[in-house]
């Protein structure tokens, strides 16, 4: 599989989960970004999926708004930060806040994104660090920054 730079979409990628499952279940000390369950089965890949890079959610909010990329098309979007922007027309669900662990169906992925017509998967690489240098201390910022209250504003 691949693309090129030159066309609508950065990448094409397959979630695939192999031998030994324990490998990809959460722990907090040795496997932070693990999952409660495995989210498809062992030595199945899943179909192909399309990978967005970004510094920042923001152009790519803009390239959906250009009608550039489209929505519904992207499965995983790999960006520095999050961004200004997704507040107008989107939810993130932080999975990076241990109280929404049991949505993390893939090992590694930080954040859900939602509108009102998709969601896909994020990683959000700077808040990854962060929560990988000090995941108790990561808690608060994503209950915060991420809360339903914040939704409402």
């Amino acid at each position: 599989m691949a693309t090129s730079q030159y066309e609508t979409y950065d990448g094409i990628f397959r979630f695939y989960t192999e031998e030994p499952v324990a490998n990809h279940i959460f722990d907090k000390e040795i496997n932070p970004l693990g999952v409660q369950e495995i989210g498809i089965p062992v030595g199945k890949k899943s179909h192909p999926n399309i990978l967005e890079y970004k510094y920042n959610l923001d152009a790519l909010f803009q390239e959906f708004e250009n009608e550039e990329k489209y929505e519904k098309d992207i499965n995983l979007a790999v960006a520095w930060e999050v961004g200004d922007n997704w507040r107008k027309n989107y939810e993130i669900t932080s999975l990076l806040d241990l109280d929404n662990l049991h949505h993390r169906h893939f090992h590694g992925i930080t954040h859900l994104i939602s509108s009102q017509t998709s969601t896909f998967y994020l990683i959000i690489l700077g808040e990854l660090l962060e929560y990988l240098n000090d995941v108790d201390n990561a808690q608060a910022y994503h209950q915060a920054q991420y809360s339903e209250e914040m939704f409402r504003e």
